[in-house]
C-alpha cells in the first residue's frame, strides 16, 4: 500500500506546483487585453497582479 502511495503523493505535487506555477505566465500574457478591457493602465493592473501573489 505504501508503495502505491508515495508516487501518487508526488504526481499530485508535480501537478500542483506545474499549476501554480503557470498561472501567473498565463495571465502576464494576456495582461495587455484584461487592462484594456478594465479600462486602467498597465502598471495598474501589473500592479494588483503582484499583489495577488502575495507579499
Amino acid at each position: 500500500m505504501r508503495a502505491i502511495t508515495l508516487p501518487l503523493l508526488l504526481i499530485t505535487l508535480l501537478i500542483s506546483t506545474f499549476a501554480i506555477g503557470t498561472t501567473y505566465f498565463v495571465i502576464i500574457d494576456i495582461l495587455p487585453n484584461v487592462a484594456e478591457d478594465l479600462n486602467v493602465t498597465l502598471a495598474q493592473q501589473g500592479y494588483w497582479l503582484r499583489r495577488s501573489a502575495g507579499p
